[in-house]
């Protein structure tokens, strides 16, 4: 469980006026972890949803990413213009893979690439609302993972008990805001410690003192190596 000690990027931002608020499509990210910290609306319902035989997986309990966007969606349109912070939770490519049509027979073989296309395709919802709001060259973009996928390096498949670089390099995308820093390939090693400095250096938020992590801007603008 998330110490409530812990400063979170939603508690930072909702101190600057933003609103706040998050979709996740898993019950590992459930509020009761203490996950929710910041948000003015945590979206976590999972209602009833059981595997087969009638038993709750809680470790697999999770919502389809046209769900989980919907909803997102739903809760950006109502923020009448205000500043905002959204963190939307897509759980899909995630074992155990079962991507849905058409994408399961698209990566017939592969259900785990047609998992991450159809999350593809939900991040493609997102960015097509924004530009229809007018809200997408404001708006600053983080893209990320919390872990990569094995199948059969170190004879591991999925996630959990090595620590190679098959589990450990995640991709790491960001959209700025206007036209700044596109199309800038950082190759130098980075952490995902480094992603709330940098994002609230990002929006010119000062960031809480003892805070993990070092904000990636320079870096990103090719003033350090």
């Amino acid at each position: 469980r998330l110490d409530a000690s812990k400063r979170t990027l939603a508690e930072a931002l909702k101190e600057q006026e933003y609103q706040t608020g998050a979709f996740v499509g898993a019950y590992v990210l459930s509020a009761k972890f203490g996950l929710n910290q910041g948000f003015d609306f945590y979206d976590d319902d999972f209602g009833k949803r059981e595997r087969v035989g009638g038993v709750v997986n809680l470790n697999q309990l999770e919502r389809p990413a046209a769900e989980v966007m919907r909803r997102a969606i739903q809760w950006i349109e109502s923020t009448s213009n205000s500043p905002f912070f959204t963190w939307i939770h897509l759980y899909d490519p995630h074992d155990p893979y079962d991507p849905p049509a058409p994408f399961k027979a698209r990566f017939a073989g592969r259900p785990y690439d047609g998992e991450v296309a159809y999350v593809d395709q939900q991040v493609g919802r997102l960015v097509q609302l924004l530009k229809s709001k007018g809200l997408y060259d404001d708006t600053v973009i983080a893209l990320t993972s919390d872990h990569g996928e094995s199948f059969g390096e170190h004879g591991e498949f999925t996630h959990g008990y090595f620590v190679y670089d098959s589990t450990l390099l995640v991709p790491l995308i960001i959209k700025p805001t206007g036209s700044s820093f596109k199309n800038v390939v950082v190759a130098q090693q980075v952490r995902t410690v480094d992603l709330m400095p940098t994002l609230l250096q990002m929006l010119k938020v000062v960031s809480p003192a003892n805070l993990q992590g070092l904000s990636l801007l320079d870096l990103i603008a090719g003033k350090s190596g």
